[in-house]
């Protein structure tokens, strides 16, 4: 595992689970949430901070984003996130949020593969690269609890997206 669970508590947030709405690390604007998705990474919460992960409380984030969307690497995202917020599919996401991902991310090969729910308003789930963590960022609202536009943000190239980062 290349990202422990002390990682992910220094860089976004105490875990917590809010009866029936998340369970994982997320930060204090409720705009990321990092869950655990190996064995190790769900070890990794329980022996470091005795938090034990609940996958019922995520299920709506999860059944709500079960479309692939596509995968881009991650030193394509980063040349994005040092100028501009990021365009992924319809979701514009503030690219604040990506730099607390792509710190840890920096091998040649590292690839975020992206699932959705189709709505131009929900939110943007992810699997790490290391393949041991969900990540689900909300897109960025803007006046009256909007989306912001599209052409407010560069969009990223998507490639496609390999059912074997579910497994």
């Amino acid at each position: 595992m290349r990202v422990s669970a002390a990682d992910w508590m220094k860089s976004v947030g105490l875990p917590t689970t809010k009866k029936g709405m998340f369970s994982g690390f997320i930060n204090s604007e409720h705009t990321l949430l990092v869950a655990p998705k190996s064995n190790g990474a769900k070890a990794s919460m329980m022996v470091e901070y005795g938090f034990e992960y609940n996958e019922e409380a995520n299920k709506q984030f999860f059944s709500e984003t079960s479309i692939p969307l596509g995968s881009a690497l991650v030193t394509n995202v980063r040349m994005i996130t040092n100028h501009s917020d990021v365009s992924i599919g319809e979701k514009t996401v503030h690219r604040k949020l990506f730099r607390i991902l792509n710190k840890y991310y920096k091998r040649k090969k590292d690839t975020y593969s992206f699932l959705t729910n189709g709505y131009h308003h929900g939110v943007l789930r992810m699997v790490s690269p290391c393949e041991d963590w969900w990540i689900v960022i909300a897109p960025l609202m803007g006046e009256g609890n909007n989306p912001v536009a599209q052409s407010q943000s560069t969009p990223v190239k998507l490639d496609g997206f390999s059912l074997d980062v579910l497994a």
